[in-house]
């Protein structure tokens, strides 16, 4: 039985029924290496360049965390792509494209903060709307999305007072 736009915002995600469209943007040809970053490093610092400690682990890190978060953007882009354009009861398309997306802001959020701990300095402040800004926005909502749930059930303790 296919679920209601009801059921669909309800259940599962608000206003999940107006999904229509995936439009996340291709960035598989952003860098024909992106998904080599971190072996053509480790290469070149065994074979041309000495590269000394700790900026080979500020280093190694980065492009870690980069090369992730090229590779889980994808992943949710497709997927995102695959619900939108299949079965709409099939939410586990839906919460695959979630994860991988959760996945990439947090991946790409270690990264510029392996930057900014390199560097020593803040690269923004809080609410001044550039992209890093709104990336700490993203990834602390993502990371402390327990915090949103509204409990206001009632104080008196319960066995289980999730259920009703």
């Amino acid at each position: 039985m296919p679920l209601s736009n009801y059921a669909l915002d309800k259940f599962v995600a608000p206003a999940l029924s107006k999904l229509s469209e995936c439009n996340a943007i291709d960035m598989t040809d952003f860098d024909d290496q992106c998904e080599h970053w971190v072996a053509n490093f480790v290469l070149n610092s065994m074979l041309r360049v000495n590269v000394q400690a700790p900026y080979r682990a500020y280093t190694f890190m980065f492009l870690r965390r980069a090369e992730m978060s090229f590779v889980e953007h994808e992943n949710g882009r497709v997927a995102l792509q695959q619900y939108v354009s299949g079965d709409r009861n099939a939410i586990t398309r839906y919460l695959r494209a979630v994860f991988h997306f959760e996945s990439f802001v947090a991946q790409s959020y270690q990264a510029f903060e392996v930057v900014r701990k390199w560097i020593g300095q803040n690269l923004f402040q809080t609410g001044d709307g550039s992209i890093f800004d709104r990336l700490n926005l993203i990834y602390g909502r993502s990371k402390h999305a327990d915090k949103a749930i509204d409990l206001t059930f009632p104080t008196r303790r319960r066995r289980f007072p999730v259920f009703s």
